[in-house]
């Protein structure tokens, strides 16, 4: 009991006392703390090192700061939710939804990639994003992401998978690879390999509106020009996007 009125009475001291970037800082340590002893608690994990706590911390710090940078820099579009009754949908029973988009270039000619899996519920069961050097084209960017997003998706056994992507030429690609260019047709077949890895797996085209998720976590990895995975988690910078999604799915 004395231990736990001297944490809180150092945190309470620090808050008031310590700048904003330090205090930010020290209660992301505290719930990187909180959240290592609860996985080993549940599921006996070993306990990771000090300093890869730290970077957890930081690393989640980033992720928050540049969301709320990104909030800042755009004020009419602070809320990026969709204004349309076309709507990112819940998977069948028994299936997971991936997502997968590009964002680019940057002027330095960079993409951004991601993937958001999410399990029949609605809720976030692992993402992942990527910043890439340049590319030839949009197409190529898009047949990347959703490369990268069957390889991430087959590592954690998700067997059986409800893929999506907003690129159309991507998704005729995989169904009709005559009717696309070489590069990117060879792109399609190294996915056709990789779906022979799950137990069932589908690819639909849907609009932009429907992928809102994958395409802001593609421009957070852009931004930061930096890779990124989350396991079980949803990454700040698309939050209010997947609960926007998760209230439409419960109308």
């Amino acid at each position: 009991m004395l231990s736990h009125f001297w944490i809180g009475w150092n945190l309470e001291h620090i808050i008031i006392n310590e700048g904003a970037d330090v205090s930010q800082v020290v209660l992301f340590i505290c719930y990187e703390i909180w959240r290592i002893r609860n996985t080993r608690c549940s599921e006996g994990i070993e306990i990771r090192s000090a300093s890869e706590c730290y970077k957890s911390a930081i690393k989640a710090v980033c992720n928050f700061n540049s969301a709320q940078n990104d909030l800042l820099q755009s004020p009419n579009q602070s809320v990026p939710i969709p204004a349309s009754n076309i709507r990112w949908c819940l998977p069948s029973a028994g299936s997971y939804k991936m997502n997968v988009d590009a964002a680019g270039p940057s002027d330095d000619g960079k993409w951004g990639l991601a993937v958001v899996i999410r399990d029949v519920q609605g809720f976030v069961s692992a993402t992942g994003c990527w910043c890439l050097p340049i590319l030839p084209n949009s197409d190529i960017a898009e047949a990347m992401a959703m490369l990268k997003g069957l390889k991430f998706a087959k590592e954690p056994l998700f067997l059986n998978i409800q893929e999506e992507s907003d690129s159309s030429n991507m998704i005729m690609a995989i169904k009709d690879k005559h009717l696309v260019s070489v590069y990117l047709e060879t792109l399609a077949e190294d996915c056709v390999k990789l779906s022979s890895s799950f137990n069932s797996i589908t690819f639909t085209h849907v609009r932009r509106v429907a992928n809102q998720a994958a395409h802001y976590l593609a421009k957070f990895a852009l931004s930061c020009n930096s890779d990124f995975v989350w396991v079980e988690e949803t990454p700040s910078c698309i939050s209010a996007i997947v609960s926007f999604d998760l209230l439409a799915n419960s109308a």
